[in-house]
């Protein structure tokens, strides 16, 4: 009778609502889902950034190009270590979203690692400005000594002629007792 057949499609129903309220209880199909937003939004997040900054800074180089991109492999490498604690227990949907977002994760971290030759190559034309810079400075200090030093003997000579230059009887007697004194020393020595 179609009472009867209606009666057992609704308590069919039912029982199908049942099965399925528990099986997602049983499976955490939805905390796991709720995991993969997070995950998702971190990603998302981790990218928006990078982005940002790489429009921000398009001449961006050397050490700090490779701070910019070490972090968003880090974020990246994170969000893996976060999708591989979500178990999916064979359920389709979960498994698919965490197959999703597995393959764009992978496909950015490849993207990172096919910028690594630029990016060491850009760290080393920095040091390599770095260290150019260090020596001119080290040259320009070791020529300001120089000249110094110069400008120092210089004035030492010509304070020793003006002592030379000049009669005045001090001199002369200061000029005798080294002469003394150094007569003396020989004749020690010897």
């Amino acid at each position: 009778s179609p009472r009867a057949l209606k009666l057992l499609n609704e308590k069919a129903t039912l029982i199908q609502s049942a099965f399925r309220t528990y099986s997602v209880q049983k499976k955490n199909i939805l905390p796991n889902l709720r995991k993969l937003a997070d995950v998702e939004r971190n990603v998302v997040r981790a990218n928006e950034k990078f982005v940002n900054i790489m429009e921000a800074n398009p001449t961006l180089e050397g050490e700090k190009l490779r701070m910019t991109y070490a972090e968003y492999e880090e974020n990246l490498t994170k969000a893996l270590l976060e999708l591989d604690s979500v178990i999916t227990r064979g359920v389709d949907i979960v498994r698919e979203a965490r197959k999703d977002l597995v393959t764009n994760i992978n496909g950015e971290l490849a993207m990172v690692d096919a910028k690594k030759p630029e990016i060491k190559e850009s760290v080393r034309r920095e040091k390599e400005r770095l260290e150019k810079i260090r020596l001119e400075k080290e040259a320009e200090e070791a020529e300001r000594k120089r000249i110094k030093e110069e400008q120092r003997k210089l004035q030492a000579e010509n304070e020793l002629r003006s002592s030379d230059d000049s009669d005045s009887p001090i001199s002369e007697s200061a000029r005798s007792e080294e002469r003394r004194v150094g007569k003396e020393c020989r004749s020690r020595w010897s």
